[in-house]
C-alpha cells in the first residue's frame, strides 16, 4: 500500500522511512509529492457562446515528416499549426511524433488527441463562440517542468494578443500530463481560463491545475478506437460539452469534471484539493 505525502521536507521523512526500513519497521510505501505553486482558478467564461477558444495539446501532433523538428521526448519548443479552415484532423495532414505511448489510434485519427471535429460542430451549433484558429502542439514526454512552465508563458502572451479567452488543453501519458498541466498552470496565471483533459487526473491535480476533465484514454484522451464510428464521435462531443462547461464553472482549487450528471450540471465536480 502507497501513502502518498505533501510535504515540505520530503528529505527529513526520507531518511527517517529509511532507519525504519533498517530497523525492520514500516510497512507502507511512500511517494513523495510536491506541491506546486497555486495559482488562483481564473474568473469562468460568462458566455462560451461568445467566447474564444484555442487549442493546445502535448500530444507530439506535427504535419506529416514534422517539418519544424518537434523533440518527440524532452521538448524544448511548442509547433504552431494553422486550424483556418480545418473542420476534421486526419492522419493525411497531421501525426503524433510523442515518444510516449503508440501512435496508431491517434495517427488513424488524429481528432483522439485533440476534439477539433467535435469543436466544429458545436461551433456551427452556436455553443462555443469561435476557434482560435492556431492549434499549439508540443511533446510532453519527460518534459522538464520549468521547460513547459516558460513554453506555457510564451503561448499565454501569444493569445492574449489576440483576445483568446479560453484554451483546452489535452495531455496523454503521466508525464505528458505533468507537463501538461504545467503549461495550463501558466495560462491561468495569464488569466485565461483553462481546463486539461487527460486520463491521469490525480496528476494534474498534484501539479495544481484547477478544472480538469477526466480523458478517455493514454493514447487517445477524447476517443476511443474500439468504439464504432458514430460512437467515438459521440463520445469526443460529450467530452467536448464537458470541457466547455468546466470553463464556463467556478472552482476554488484543482477540481475534476467527470460523468454524465455532472457534465450536465447536476453534480459538483468529483473532487477539490
Amino acid at each position: 500500500m502507497a501513502q502518498h505525502l505533501f510535504r515540505d521536507r520530503p528529505g527529513y521523512d526520507l531518511v527517517n522511512a529509511l532507519f525504519s526500513r533498517i530497523k525492520g519497521g514500516g510497512g507502507h510505501g511512500r511517494v513523495w509529492i510536491c506541491r506546486s505553486d497555486p495559482v488562483d482558478p481564473p474568473t469562468p467564461l460568462k458566455d462560451v457562446a461568445s467566447a474564444t477558444i484555442a487549442l493546445v495539446t502535448e500530444g507530439g501532433l506535427v504535419p506529416p515528416g514534422n517539418p519544424d523538428g518537434l523533440e518527440p521526448s524532452c521538448a524544448t519548443s511548442v509547433g504552431r499549426y494553422s486550424l483556418e479552415g480545418v473542420d476534421d484532423l486526419t492522419g493525411e495532414h497531421f501525426e503524433s511524433i510523442h515518444a510516449g505511448f503508440d501512435h496508431t489510434a491517434a495517427n488513424e485519427d488524429p481528432d483522439r488527441l485533440v476534439p477539433l471535429d467535435a469543436l466544429r460542430a458545436l461551433e456551427r451549433e452556436g455553443v462555443v463562440g469561435r476557434l482560435h484558429p492556431t492549434l499549439y502542439s508540443t511533446s510532453g514526454h519527460e518534459g522538464y517542468l520549468y521547460v513547459f512552465r516558460h513554453l506555457g508563458r510564451l503561448i499565454a502572451e501569444e493569445m492574449n494578443g489576440v483576445g483568446v479567452e479560453g484554451a483546452i488543453v489535452t495531455a496523454t501519458t503521466g508525464t505528458g500530463t505533468r507537463s501538461g498541466a504545467a503549461m495550463t498552470k501558466e495560462l491561468e496565471r495569464a488569466g485565461i481560463c483553462t481546463v486539461l483533459i487527460t486520463v491521469f487526473p490525480l496528476v494534474a491535480m498534484v501539479i495544481g491545475t484547477n478544472r480538469i476533465v477526466r480523458g478517455e484514454g493514454m493514447a487517445y484522451p477524447v476517443g476511443d478506437p474500439g468504439l464504432p464510428p458514430h460512437e467515438e464521435r459521440a463520445l469526443r462531443l460529450r467530452l467536448a460539452r464537458r470541457a466547455l462547461r468546466a470553463l464556463a464553472c467556478p472552482v476554488e482549487g484543482p477540481t475534476v469534471f467527470q460523468g454524465e450528471a455532472q457534465a450536465e450540471g447536476e453534480s459538483r465536480p468529483e473532487g477539490k484539493e
